[in-house]
Parts: structure tokens; sequence; C-alpha cells
């Protein structure tokens, strides 16, 4: 599942990824990103997430998308999801791969950093 609103991408392939932030009390994975045209700074939010793993982060990471596979399978025990749980693949065509369990993603704009 995947929310958007009028001012971000409607999708993420090729916007580059400056920061990883995880918030552990509020259960998000949060993806700074900016388009390489005319697309300005957003967000890419994970919700509700039961755990996430992010692998080869280089300066200059370029998304080739965010692929939603489906309920999650081969977890560990401890990590049963809910039923609304959903694993989610980063992929990119340079830099960051990546792999989270959470219930959705949405963009939203951020200012500039």
């Amino acid at each position: 599942m995947m929310q958007m609103t009028d001012s971000v991408p409607q999708h993420v392939h090729d916007c580059v990824v400056t920061r990883v932030i995880a918030d552990c009390e509020a259960r998000t994975l949060m993806l700074h990103a900016t388009g390489t045209d005319d697309r300005g700074p957003f967000e890419i939010i994970f919700n509700d997430v039961r755990a996430w793993s992010v692998d080869n982060v280089l300066e200059g990471n370029i998304l080739f998308a965010i692929e939603d596979i489906g309920t999650p399978n081969q977890l560990p025990d401890e990590l049963v999801p809910a039923s609304d749980q959903r694993e989610f693949v980063i992929s990119s065509s340079y830099g960051m791969t990546g792999r989270v369990i959470g219930s959705s993603w949405t963009t939203r704009p951020r200012s500039s950093e």
C-alpha cells in the first residue's frame, strides 16, 4: 500500500537518499530523499515497522524502487508480524538496498536540509 500527496513524486525511481532515520518509539523508518529532476526534497516513511535492514549505504544512494512483496515470511518467531504487516524491498541502481517489515509506506514533502 502506498499513499501520495500532490506535492511529492508519484514514484521514488531515481531519487537520491541522503539520510536514513529509525524512530523505535514511533515504529517508523524514514528516508530523506531528493529527486534528480525538478522534484524537491521529500520523506519516504514506513509505518508500524517491526523489523528493517539497510545495507550498502553510500554517499549519493539512487533508489530504483520500493516493492511490496506481500506477507512477510521466513522471520524468527519473535518477529511474527501483525495481520496487516507487509514486506517491502528497497532496491537501488546505486548504493543502498534493504528490507522493511511494516504496514505501509507514504511520502510527504520536507523542507530543504
